[in-house]
């Protein structure tokens, strides 16, 4: 077992360092969850446009309708 010094006050000391000592590593975990999270977003980003269904080209001298129909309007 482990002595532990009888003075209140070290005590006080040792306990408010290793408090300090959690509250330091807790942030750290939160940053990390937050780069991670961060990271899965991108992954998640560039998974979606490397693997998403390109769009379809028309063959040429294909008639497309709606294309028509704009370019009557907006003609």
């Amino acid at each position: 077992m482990t002595d532990f010094s009888n003075d209140i006050e070290q005590l006080k000391a040792m306990l408010l360092a290793k408090d300090a000592l959690l509250q330091a590593k807790e942030e750290d975990v939160a940053a990390l969850k937050t780069q991670v999270q961060l990271l899965v977003e991108q992954l998640n980003l560039n998974n979606s446009k490397r693997f998403a269904s390109q769009s379809e080209k028309v063959a040429k001298g294909t008639f497309n309708e709606a294309e028509q129909q704009d370019a009557l309007a907006f003609g």
